[in-house]
């Protein structure tokens, strides 16, 4: 039973640390994409004011 209980609990611990270190990895990874995005938008605005002037 001790065995099995630790079997259990060491299960259930890992599967929390992949969850979470799963959901902060692609919290980073979306962070990251919105980043470039904004970049990407304000680098094409600054381009459109620079041609426009």
């Amino acid at each position: 039973m001790l065995i099995n209980t630790l079997f259990e609990v060491f299960f259930i611990e890992t599967c929390l640390y992949n969850t979470i270190t799963t959901t902060t990895t692609t919290t980073i990874n979306n962070n990251n994409n919105n980043n470039n995005n904004n970049n990407n938008n304000n680098n094409n605005n600054n381009n459109n004011n620079n041609n426009n002037n």
